[in-house]
């Protein structure tokens, strides 16, 4: 008598998870022929090293869950004659990166690149999974600007029209079992979709009918075509939402769009100028972003409380909120641009391991605990001022007894006698 192996869904999930851990990849697994491929392409034999991971250098070229795909020196990024390609990824299609080139070589000496994709059928997908029968009801809401202009595949063999309005919408569905689904929203190519409710609510609900929002449940978003913007709040508090997609087609991120999710990474379409209000507050999980040249604007706490976020490009930044890195407890070093001479408040307060951040410009003005709490400082180069800069209350405090702030040498013994800096007097060094 022959045996028979019987395998659970949770078993197989195991066991894709093995395999995807061997293999590097992220993508599903289809159970058999998915299993038996992945697993033949793993290499074995040979006693060979396993190759090296990538390190971080100037110039870094991110795929859109976060991998680094290659990194450059300043010269190396400056001698490219092209652009890398990302790996293939089963059903995205590469649209390019948010730099160009010439973009890639202007700013050689530091720039965080991301790799921009469709999806092959153009559909939206919000991958979810539905925890429970008594968690199985949900709603999606966005913004249409052609009646019935969404075609909406919930994942479980029933699918429907978006309502006959041409404005906010939402569309709920009751699924007849737990289980993992994937949405797909294609839109008509008249139309034009902006995700999320027009009251800066979130974009998918679940247990809608009960009033309450269970939001672990969003798992992955791969944003496909004729979707134009992501409206305030559209993932925000989606504690289980980590991996985005985003297409060259997304003009506008509002306010508080992915506050409180688990996003690793994010890449910001070319031609946006702005990070909302809280865009990125609490992204507790968020390690790195790449800002396009055209960012100009980041608004008040858009990335308070991004503890782990390790670098970000503001050489471009001349308009920063209050509070915008407060308590980004990984950031190392910042440098504000020339065109930046008001320090808002609190700014940089309670960035723990900050050491060194120098302004280019002519500060004017340093408004209330912009440095506060930053009980790593070491370097605060104001040494490209002309004139003692005003300061509010408490701009240091908690700081290290080796704090240096550098001051043109011409301006130290006044700096040192000036209105709330008098305390600091012993660590303002002319130089």
């Amino acid at each position: 008598m022959s045996n028979i192996l019987t395998v659970q869904d949770t078993s197989l999930t195991s066991i894709a998870d093995s395999i995807r851990k061997k293999t590097g990849k992220t993508d599903k697994l289809a159970f058999p022929a998915g299993f038996v491929s992945e697993v033949d392409s793993i290499q074995t034999g040979g006693g060979s090293a396993p190759a090296e991971e990538i390190e971080e250098s100037d110039v870094n070229f991110f795929d859109y869950d976060g991998t680094l795909i290659v990194s450059y020196t300043e010269a190396e990024a400056k001698a490219l004659t092209s652009l890398p390609t990302p790996p293939e990824h089963s059903g995205l299609v590469f649209q390019g990166w948010n730099y160009t080139l010439e973009e890639v070589k202007a700013n050689a000496d530091a720039a965080d690149i991301g790799a921009l994709y469709t999806t092959d059928d153009g559909a939206t997908r919000l991958e979810i999974e539905v925890a429970s029968e008594s968690r199985k009801d949900m709603k999606i809401c966005f913004y249409q600007s052609k009646q019935s202009g969404v075609l909406i595949d919930w994942g479980d063999g029933n699918s429907e029209r978006s309502a006959a309005v041409a404005s906010f919408t939402f569309s709920t569905h009751d699924y007849g079992a737990a289980g993992h689904y994937t949405i797909k929203l294609t839109v008509d190519d008249d139309c034009e979709v902006k995700l999320g409710q027009n009251n800066g609510g979130v974009m998918v609900l679940f247990n809608a009918s009960t009033g309450c929002s269970y939001k672990a449940e969003l798992l992955s978003v791969n944003i496909g075509n004729h979707i134009t913007g992501l409206n305030t709040g559209a993932f925000q508090y989606s504690y289980g939402l980590s991996r985005v997609s985003m297409t060259k087609g997304i003009t506008s991120i509002q306010s508080g769009c992915f506050k409180c999710s688990a996003i690793r990474y994010i890449t910001i379409p070319a031609g946006i100028d702005t990070i909302d209000y809280e865009t990125f507050n609490e992204c507790y999980a968020l390690s790195n972003i790449s800002l396009p040249v055209s960012m100009q604007n980041v608004e008040n706490n858009a990335f308070r409380t991004c503890q782990v976020l390790r670098r970000v490009d503001i050489k471009r930044i001349t308009n920063p909120g209050s509070y915008v890195f407060a308590e980004c407890n990984n950031l190392k070093e910042i440098s504000f641009k020339e065109e930046i001479t008001y320090i808002p408040n609190g700014i940089l307060s309670g960035c723990r391991s900050l050491v060194r951040v120098e302004f280019l410009g002519n500060v004017k003005i340093l408004y209330s605990y912009a440095l506060r709490g930053c009980t790593s400082i070491k370097t605060v180069d104001f040494t490209h001022c002309t004139a003692v800069p005003t300061a509010q209350s408490e701009i240091f405090y908690n700081y290290p007894s080796d704090l240096e702030i550098l001051v043109p040498a011409a301006l130290a013994d006044e700096w040192r006698q000036a209105t709330n800096w008098t305390s600091l007097a012993k660590y303002i060094k002319g130089v």
